[in-house]
């Protein structure tokens, strides 16, 4: 068996599918850090089904999913398949090839197949279970394993061997024989328990059925006799009933002659009334057509009116337009004789124009040509003037050179006597700065020790502010806490005063008598209410009572008849009462208790009024309570035989008669008891409260004072500290503008010195200038003269030229002035024009305008005469219509008054008709209501027969014999025989028939279970037989393995492996012990990070060399050997590789050399790995040489 294939989609770094086919031998895996080496390996473990996502490098288990890098979109699903080669059925399954896959989704879904087929995670486990393969087993080993193999939990390297030995599978029956045993034994216990409440239930059964016969003898007798009254009640009934029912027959039938002329008389009510009403809707109806028309009338006249002022408007609209219209007439005929006279005078100033730019444009050009000769001519005489003036400056350069020479030599010489005056000032400046840094030093440092004592002083202050604020807070604090302790403590003394006053977790019929005030009932209330007991003894007091505590204590038993009494009227449940006076006074001797575990007799440790002293002792003088379970057991097995029962402090009772009682008492049970002793103990502590919060408020009161004394005192420092920071501060300025002074001397005293020096360096210098100043100066006077001479001569020739230039730009000059001129008038014209043209088209425009306004106000003035004629007419009809149906209106109303009186007529009519039938009415319910009465006590009689007794009552003849008055007696003595036989379980026998037949079932369910607890602790010696000894076998074998592996990597070395001797070898603790050559035995963490891989990896091996794993994954475990070891570590490799495939990610080229094929992991893209395989067939001068390079994997 060996892995084939594996396959990777978007697991992790792995983006894209990949395919990695490997064979038996040793396959390498190699690349740089980051590129996705291990992820090869976390693929591998978690396709075998590996769910700690801790394990696989990674938070959360939806993180192996690719997420997508900055060029990658991540991907919704990460799947890996792993092809296994099992030709030697080493896996149980019948394949000789099998294909694992594993899915996960972002959604969180998750998929496992088996050759393509869904399995559940479980198969997968079970598949490599015991083969050495698997996600926990030595198959895959990295780096930080080896430190856990060695250093780790027991747990961890103990479940190596046992993957080793096989045993992992007897473990995993053993662990589920476990469940079903404890299982068995829950099951075992539920039954006992359940039989022991049915085995109770029958005991008390057997007495119910025995109480059940007497009470139906009574209620034979009972019944007889009930039926025998019924029969009787009945027949009287019946003679009642009879007569009653023949006189109720007359009078309804005369009630129904009433009725019939009531109703005739209603009908022809009803008639008149249905006229009335038709008169009245008519009247309405032409009452509203008359008011519909005097409006439309009056919206007519409304109409006509706003019309004619309409027609007005209109009118004077229409006049002020033809006014309009003649006088813009006007105004266009005026604007029309402008604009011919314009359009004249434009086309004459168009023509002068065109002359007078045409003389411009040839005086221009002559003018150009007479400029272009005087340029000409004015160019040479520059150029000569130019030469001249050239020669002249520098003839005054040289002259000025001198003069400036010597006045500079004049201004340094008087420079350097200043120079020596400064100096002299600068050092008187420079001994007074001195004395004054020295006092302003001096004067700063006392400042500067002034401000810090008062800053320290700060400190302290605010420290003492600040300690005091916490004690402040702490006060406060623990006031809330002392508030909140008062409120919740308030609310339980209120809770339990509550309780005591009202009862109200009392049972319904105690609390009823309890609070009840009426004369001829008193009780003391219940009996917990009138003990008092310490609170360490109340648990045990309030079991030792148990449902006496709700007792009602009473005088006499005639109070309990009368309480009775009251609860059946009221109905308010049972109450047991505890009569004071008629419990026995009787106090018998009782055994001396010698136990140290003893506290005392129950009724010794309460306290009560001496006149209910007796009835304590009556319900608590058999109890006597002890300090534990032990301690009661004892005692009870001491008085065994005795009347007494034994109460424990937590509750727990046993009861002479045998009964345990134990667990947890129910809380308002144990609240009956003691609850005056609560109260008073939650009113103490409210009290000691208030006074300790009393204490506290003059505390924080003192607290409060000091933190403001402080704050004060604070503060005035701070002010100090301000004005000293500042007053040190103006000081430090002062002194720093003093140093920079005297810094400034400085400088200045050494530029004055290189200044001096620098003076009478350029004062030599200056002399030497001035004798070259005066050389040269002959030669430039003799040039300026002659190019001044030939200068003269073309200014002259210029002059005339000039005349010529000035006379035609004169003449040119006086013609542009013309042109523009004519062009001003030409533009200003043709503006006129368009601005005449312009306001004769508006104007046409308004006459057109106003034409039509006058023409549209006629048109509109004809329309509204024509409406207003139509919107009289209309009125004129609406008036005429208006009186036809007033005439209508008058005679509806005459009819209307008519019916009215008729109406009235009517309605007197049925009045008395209906005070008739009333009377018969009244007097046929009256005897309704008796003959329903009647039949009513007959109907709940036959039920009331036939519910209890199922007995159909007949009516028989009179019985003279019969006595109804000694019957009741006999009845009541009956009923009275009944309550004395109290509550009576009818289906006694059948319950018992049935809790006897489930008994005998459970006893039966109980063998079978007994039974199979045996049979499971049988099969969990045997595995455990079976296991222990392939342990143990394995172990040997290892250990003997171990040591052999250990020498040959660690020359001279030895190691052992211990099993550590408990009961159980299956859970025992393994101690490695190993000491390379020529070393001390010392502890494995001593041992080198080299050394401890080494170890690791020999143990590995041993057990190899037992178990051989299908295949083993290395992860970079040779990254902490050096050459040497990794020598040998390739060796032994090599040695197993005929048994094991090995997979090794490594970066050591010692490893990559033993290996028969590498795989390179690269990442080209950043994120997202991608693989180059190389398969090596042998080795030439230590290269690895090889046979056949394929392309990227993926």
């Amino acid at each position: 068996m060996y892995l084939s294939e594996l396959t990777i989609v978007g697991f992790k770094s792995f983006a894209k599918k990949t395919h990695i086919k490997m064979h038996d031998g040793i396959t390498g895996i190699v690349g740089p850090n980051g590129c996705g080496k291990s992820n090869i390996v976390d693929s591998i473990r978690w396709v075998m089904g590996e769910q700690k996502s801790g394990a696989l490098r990674s938070e959360v288990m939806g993180n192996v999913i690719f997420n997508g890098t900055a060029t990658a979109k991540p991907v919704g699903m990460a799947e890996v398949s792993l092809k296994i080669e099992n030709s030697g059925n080493t896996l149980p399954i019948d394949y000789a090839e099998v294909i694992i896959t594993r899915r996960l989704f972002r959604s969180g879904e998750s998929q496992y197949l088996i050759n393509g087929n869904s399995c559940r995670l479980k198969d997968i486990m079970d598949l490599f279970m015991d083969t050495g393969a698997g996600p926990h087993t030595y198959s895959v080993i990295e780096l930080p394993q080896v430190e856990r193999i060695l250093n780790g939990k027991e747990d961890e390297r103990r479940h190596i061997f046992e993957e080793a030995a096989g045993i992992t599978k007897y473990k995993l029956r053993r662990k589920a024989t476990f469940r079903k045993l404890e299982s068995t034994e829950k099951d075992l216990i539920r039954i006992e328990d359940i039989m022991s409440e049915v085995e109770k239930n029958v005991r008390s059964l057997r007495r119910q059925v025995a109480k059940a016969e007497r009470y139906q003898e009574i209620t034979s007798e009972l019944r007889g006799l009930e039926i025998k009254l019924a029969d009787n009640d009945y027949a009287l009934i019946l003679d009642e009933l009879e007569p009653a029912e023949t006189r109720l027959g007359l009078i309804r039938d005369e009630r129904e002659g009433a009725s019939s002329s009531l109703a005739t008389q209603d009908a022809d009510y009803e008639t008149t009334r249905a006229r009335l009403l038709e008169i009245e809707k008519k009247l309405l109806e032409n009452q509203r057509t008359v008011s519909d028309l005097d409006r439309d009338v009056q919206k007519l006249e409304e109409r006509i009116l706003v019309n004619k002022e309409r027609i007005r408007s209109l009118e004077e609209s229409g006049l002020r337009s033809s006014q309009e219209k003649e006088r813009f007439d006007a105004h266009l005929a005026e604007l029309q004789q402008q604009y011919s006279v314009s359009q004249e005078l434009y086309r004459e100033a168009e023509k002068s124009l065109a002359a007078k730019r045409e003389e411009y444009e040839k005086a221009n050009g002559e003018l150009q040509e007479v400029r272009i000769q005087f340029e000409s001519r004015r160019s040479l005489a520059r150029e000569a003037e130019n030469r001249v003036l050239q020669i002249t400056e520098e003839l005054n350069r040289k002259q000025n050179e001198g003069e400036r020479l010597k006045a500079t030599e004049e201004n340094l010489s008087q420079r350097l006597h200043q120079l020596d005056a400064d100096a002299g000032k600068d050092d008187t400046r420079a001994a007074e700065l001195a004395d004054i840094l020295h006092k302003t030093r001096a004067e700063e440092a006392g400042l500067a020790e002034t401000l810090a004592k008062k800053k320290q002083r700060l400190a302290e202050i605010s420290r003492r502010e600040e300690e005091a604020k916490r004690l402040f807070e702490v006060l406060q604090k623990n006031e809330s806490q002392d508030r909140s302790r008062i409120e919740v403590l308030g609310h339980q003394a209120e809770l339990v005063r509550r309780l005591i006053d009202n009862y109200e977790d009392y049972p319904a019929g105690v609390r009823f008598l309890a609070t009840l005030k009426k004369d001829g009932f008193a009780t003391h209330g219940p009996l917990a209410n009138i003990i008092h007991v310490e609170n360490q003894h109340r648990t045990a007091i309030a079991a030792a009572l148990g449902d006496a505590a709700t007792y009602l204590v009473v005088e006499e038993s005639n109070t309990a008849f009368n309480g009775i009494g009251l609860l059946r009227e009221e109905r308010r449940g049972i109450v047991t009462f505890a009569p004071r006076q008629e419990m026995g006074s009787t106090l018998r001797e009782r055994p001396v208790l010698r136990d140290l575990g003893v506290i005392g007799w129950a009724d010794e440790l309460v306290s009560c009024e001496d006149r209910f002293s007796q009835l304590v002792h009556q319900v608590l003088g058999a109890f006597i309570v002890t300090q534990d379970l032990q301690t009661a057991h004892r005692v009870f097995a001491e008085l065994r035989g005795q009347s007494y029962s034994v109460v424990t402090l937590s509750g727990e009772v046993l009861s002479h008669n045998g009964f345990i009682r134990g667990g947890v008492l129910s809380k308002n049970q144990s609240d009956f008891v003691g609850r005056q002793e609560q109260l008073a103990a939650l009113t103490s502590e409210i009290e000691k409260l208030q006074q300790g919060l009393e204490a506290r408020r003059v505390q924080l009161a003192q607290r409060e004072t000091e933190i403001q004394e402080n704050k004060i005192e604070a503060e005035q420092l701070r002010k100090e500290i301000q004005e000293s920071e500042q007053a040190l501060g103006s000081l430090r300025i002062q002194l720093g503008r003093q140093t920079f002074e005297e810094q400034a001397l400085g400088e200045a005293r050494a530029k004055r010195e290189a200044e001096r020096q620098r003076i009478i360096g350029e004062v030599s210098q200056l002399g030497h200038n001035l004798e070259l100043q005066s050389l040269g100066a002959g030669d430039l006077q003799t040039q300026r003269q002659e190019i001044a001479a030939r200068a003269g001569a073309l200014s002259e020739e210029i002059k005339s030229i000039e005349v010529a230039v000035e006379r035609a730009s004169v003449r040119a000059r006086e013609l542009n002035v013309e042109v523009a001129r004519l062009q001003s008038d030409f533009e200003a014209m043709r503006r006129e024009s368009e601005g005449l043209h312009r306001q004769i088209v508006e104007t046409e425009a308004l006459i057109k305008t106003r034409r039509e306004d006058a023409e549209n106000a006629a048109a509109e003035i004809k329309e509204l005469i024509q409406v207003n004629e139509r919107y009289g007419q209309e009125a004129e009809q609406q008036q005429t219509r208006r009186t036809e149906v007033q005439a209508v209106l008058d005679e509806l109303e005459e009819q209307q008054y008519q019916a009215n009186v008729r109406v009235a007529e009517a309605e007197k009519l049925i009045r008395a008709s209906r005070g008739k039938f009333d009377v018969l009415s009244e007097s046929a319910h009256q005897i309704e209501l008796r003959v329903s009465e009647l039949k009513l006590k007959a109907e709940n009689l036959q039920a009331r027969l036939w519910t209890e007794y199922e007995y159909k009552l007949k009516r028989t003849a009179a019985d003279g014999e019969f006595n109804a008055e000694e019957a009741h007696q006999r009845l009541e003595s009956l009923r009275e025989r009944i309550k004395e036989v109290g509550p009576v379980n009818l289906l006694a026998l059948k319950e018992y028939e049935q809790e006897k037949e489930r008994l005998d079932f459970l006893q039966t369910q109980r063998d079978d279970l007994i039974k199979a607890r045996k049979n499971l602790m049988d099969t969990i010696e045997i595995i455990n037989t079976t296991a222990r000894q392939k342990f143990l076998e394995t172990f040997e074998q290892v250990q003997h393995n171990f040591a052999e592996v250990f020498s040959k990597f660690f020359a001279g070395g030895r190691a052992s492996l211990v099993l550590q001797e408990t009961a159980d070898p299956l859970e025992s603790e393994i101690d490695i012990l190993a000491t390379p050559g020529g070393k001390k035995p010392a502890a494995l963490t001593l041992l080198s990070g080299g050394e401890k891989s080494l170890t690791a990896i020999s143990l590995l091996f041993a057990i190899y060399l037992v178990k051989p794993s299908p295949f083993c994954i290395f992860d970079e475990v040779d990254a902490p050997l050096d050459d040497q070891n990794v020598q040998r570590f390739t060796h032994a490799l090599r040695e197993f590789s005929t048994n094991t495939q090995f997979i090794v990610v490594t970066h050591n080229k010692l490893t990559m050399r033993a290996a028969d094929q590498l795989y390179g992991v690269t990442m080209e893209e950043q994120g997202i790995s991608k693989l180059v395989s190389v398969k090596f067939d042998s080795m030439k001068n230590d290269q690895l040489v090889p046979a056949a390079s394929s392309a990227p994997a993926n």
